[in-house]
C-alpha cells in the first residue's frame, strides 16, 4: 500500500500501532477528521511517507518528535487546524512544503523568526497571530516586526522597575566614591 486516503472518517486518535506494518506508505491523508493532538510516536512505522496531510482537524497539540523520524517527508500540511504554537526546530530537514495557515498562534517572538526564515512555509504572508489569546485582535506574522521590539522594551522596563532599588544603590554609591 503506498497512498492510503482516511479523510472525513471522524478519527479522533492515533497510537503507535495505527500504521503499523505500513513502511511503503508514500502518502497518508488524514484530512478533515477529529484528530486533537499527536503525542510523537503516531507515525513511527512510516519510514516512507512523502506527503502528510493533517489539514482541518481539531489539532492543539503536536509533541516535538511526532515528525522527525519521517526522514522521506516532504509536504506537511496543518492548515485548519487549532495550534497556539508550533515549533519548526524538529521539522525534518528536506521539508520543501509546510502548510500551518489558519491557526491560532499565540504571537511569539521565537516563532515569529522561525516562521519568517523557514524555506519550507507556505502562505507566510497571510500567517496570523494573537498576542496573549484575545483571538478578537490579531497581527500579520511577516508584517510584525514591531511585536517583538515592544514586547523587549517593556520586559527592559519590567527588569528596570524590580530592580530599582539595586541600581540606585549602585548610582550613589558610585557618586560616592567620585
Amino acid at each position: 500500500l503506498r497512498i492510503l486516503y482516511l479523510n472525513h472518517s471522524n478519527i479522533q486518535q492515533l497510537t503507535n500501532r495505527t500504521f503499523f506494518g505500513l513502511k511503503s506508505l508514500e502518502l497518508l491523508s488524514l484530512k478533515n477528521n477529529e484528530l486533537q493532538q499527536l503525542n510523537g510516536d503516531e507515525f513511527n512505522e512510516l519510514e516512507s511517507v512523502k506527503y502528510l496531510f493533517l489539514q482541518f482537524n481539531r489539532i492543539k497539540f503536536i509533541e516535538h518528535k511526532t515528525f522527525f523520524q519521517l526522514r522521506q517527508l516532504v509536504v506537511l500540511k496543518l492548515n485548519g487546524n487549532m495550534l497556539m504554537t508550533f515549533d519548526l526546530i524538529f521539522l525534518p530537514k528536506n521539508l520543501i512544503q509546510l502548510d500551518v495557515s489558519e491557526n491560532l498562534f499565540e504571537c511569539d517572538c521565537e516563532l515569529i523568526k522561525s516562521i519568517k526564515v523557514h524555506n519550507a512555509i507556505e502562505h507566510r504572508n497571510t500567517l496570523k497571530c494573537h498576542p496573549n489569546q484575545t483571538f478578537h485582535e490579531y497581527f500579520y506574522v511577516m508584517n510584525e516586526t514591531n511585536f517583538c521590539n515592544e514586547k523587549l522594551a517593556l520586559e527592559n522596563i519590567f527588569f528596570f522597575e524590580r530592580n530599582l532599588p539595586i541600581f540606585l544603590i549602585v548610582f550613589l554609591s558610585c557618586l560616592f566614591l567620585i
